[in-house]
């Protein structure tokens, strides 16, 4: 196996393995991702739940706190009476840290019957003044007058929808004032003595909150507070009463859609508990109890929707991960390619000039032997090698001129001496050059230049060389057509076209990329092998693109070849 097949075996090998690689790591990121994706889903719906319950433990906690201190006890209702108790218990509330918004209206309600009185009492001084019962207040009305004194549940809850809070204060015995329920009791004050009765209730308590307050301000500041922390909130979220109607008491966004009907959580809360239970971890309050729902849906639709979508997300992106290391992978393995071929070019560079430099020097040098040794003494065989050690030498100064060449050819400063032409003088120049190589090829010169031929911008030399490269390369690799053809006109309004073509075997298509790469010799010249170096056409490409102009090829197996060069008119202001 052949050095060239081996390498090449290996790199289909590497590519094999990259992707598998690259597959492989596509699956393990897809299952991955699905494990990822539902461990956050979990996460997300745990957080969500929390971060619901927070937000009603704080608005259970701060309303409850109001709510105790403004609430006296029943010593206090015995010792003060109910105008000084009350009074004393809003002014401790207003030294403190007061909510003020946080509810629209106080009153007590004192047992009379089944027709209690209700007492509004006064924001600022605490004074109590009955009044008729409000209207909206009549369902509460109804419920307490039903509730005998002495047989009261400590703690009734309001309609679910109802703004209203209510709180017994219950009456004392002189043998347990103030004492706390035990824990067994239902939330039931301890009963008494051997008659074994619940204590009447004394009063109770009303808090009307202010829903606008609340739906407008503190809920908003709760949730931006707890849930929606980001620029952009994540969820949408609605609070529904708990009542047969399902009453809306708030909404995050006006979306047509109902957040309960597909919610990602929810919690109840607004619930509050009396105050000798303020100490437990629940809030006095068993789960599930609570007037309100607050639900939370995510803006993906749903928390399933989101985590499939950023999964969607994640996987599009290890996708393009591996594509582009793949893709990494062939540009580094055709890279090395192209280097190793490069490399191998400029090997065969360094033979083949070896060798152009070997025939001319070994002739040069003979001739020079047989002159110094007086072995040539006749005048005309003294002219025939000194001839031959000119012409000799001039080949090889053809070839260090035209490696030079190549290497300065990218250089810019060349273009400081560009200046308007005669392109029919150029092409003239150059094929009188290079006559001697087209009569030794035996190639019939058929010549087509266009009269008023336009000028075009460029140098002298440098173009010259490059249509001699043409030239040459006609003769030696199309002689065997016994014809080269020469054509110049005008190519559209700015540009001139050149054509050099031969009736030559051609180029195999496989090789027509190749051509003006620099170092590259076709298969055919080195099996007849032709001299060269492999620069020539790569130094009429950069000369021609130095130029402003291009280069193609055309070309058929056994019709020959057409290299045609297209060059940019001289400006008519550099023409004059």
């Amino acid at each position: 196996m052949k050095p060239t097949d081996r390498q090449s075996k290996l790199e289909w090998i590497f590519l094999a393995l990259l992707a598998l690689l690259c597959a492989g790591l596509g699956v393990l990121q897809f299952r991955w991702t699905g494990d990822l994706g539902a461990a956050e889903q979990l996460r997300l719906q745990t957080s969500l739940n929390d971060q619901l319950r927070r937000i009603g433990n704080v608005f259970d906690t701060e309303l409850r706190m109001n709510c105790n201190a403004l609430m006296p006890s029943s010593v206090e209702l015995e010792d003060l009476g109910a105008d000084e108790a009350h009074a004393a218990r809003l002014a401790k509330w207003n030294s403190g840290k007061p909510n003020h918004a946080l509810f629209r209206r106080l009153a007590v309600v004192i047992p009379h019957g089944s027709d209690p009185k209700v007492f509004e009492m006064n924001s600022t001084t605490g004074a109590l003044r009955e009044i008729e019962w409000p209207q909206d207040w009549l369902a509460l009305r109804a419920r307490l007058g039903k509730r005998p004194p002495d047989r009261g549940a400590p703690f009734f809850v309001a309609a679910a929808a109802s703004a209203l809070v209510e709180f017994p204060i219950f009456d004392t015995g002189p043998d347990d004032r103030g004492r706390p329920p035990p824990e067994d009791s239902g939330g039931f004050p301890p009963e008494r003595g051997p008659e074994r009765r619940l204590p009447r209730e004394h009063e109770w308590m009303i808090f009307e909150v202010n829903l606008d307050f609340i739906t407008h301000s503190w809920l908003p500041a709760l949730i931006k507070t707890h849930l929606n922390t980001a620029a952009a909130p994540d969820y949408d979220v609605e609070i529904r009463a708990n009542d047969s109607a399902n009453s809306l008491v708030f909404a995050s966004s006006d979306s047509a859609s109902r957040v309960s009907e597909s919610a990602d959580g929810s919690a109840r809360f607004f619930a509050v508990e009396l105050p000798w239970r303020r100490g437990r971890d629940d809030g006095g309050r068993e789960d599930g109890n609570g007037r309100w729902t607050i639900f939370a849906r995510h803006r993906a639709g749903s928390i399933e929707a989101a985590v499939t979508s950023a999964r969607r997300r994640n996987l599009l992106v290890a996708v393009l991960l591996n594509g582009l290391i793949f893709v990494a992978g062939c540009a580094l393995l055709r890279h090395t390619r192209r280097s190793r071929q490069l490399a191998d070019a400029q090997m065969k560079f360094v033979a083949n000039v070896s060798h152009e430099l070997r025939t001319p020097l070994t002739v040069i040098r003979g001739a020079g032997h047989n002159l110094q040794r007086g072995i040539v003494r006749e005048p005309v065989q003294i002219a025939q090698y000194a001839g031959l050690i000119v012409h000799h030498a001039e080949q090889l100064t053809s070839m260090v001129e035209q490696v030079l060449a190549f290497a300065g050819a990218t250089r810019t400063e060349s273009a400081a001496h560009h200046r308007p032409l005669a392109l029919a003088q150029i092409l003239r120049d150059s094929i009188a050059t290079v006559a001697s190589e087209i009569d030794a090829a035996q190639c019939r010169l058929e010549i087509e230049i266009a009269a008023n031929l336009p000028p075009v911008q460029g140098d002298t030399e440098a173009l010259q060389r490059a249509f001699q490269n043409l030239l040459l390369n006609a003769a030696r690799h199309g002689g065997e057509g016994k014809w080269i053809g020469v054509a110049a006109a005008k190519h559209g309004a700015d540009a001139v076209k050149i054509e050099i073509i031969d009736r030559g075997g051609g180029i195999p298509k496989n090789e027509l990329e190749q051509i003006f790469h620099p170092f590259f010799r076709g298969a055919a010249s080195e099996a007849k092998q032709i001299r060269g170096s492999g620069l020539g056409l790569s130094l009429v490409r950069e000369i021609v693109e130095a130029h402003g102009g291009s280069i193609s090829v055309q070309s058929e197996s056994g019709r020959g070849s057409t290299f045609t060069v297209r060059l940019p008119v001289s400006p008519p202001a550099s023409a004059s």
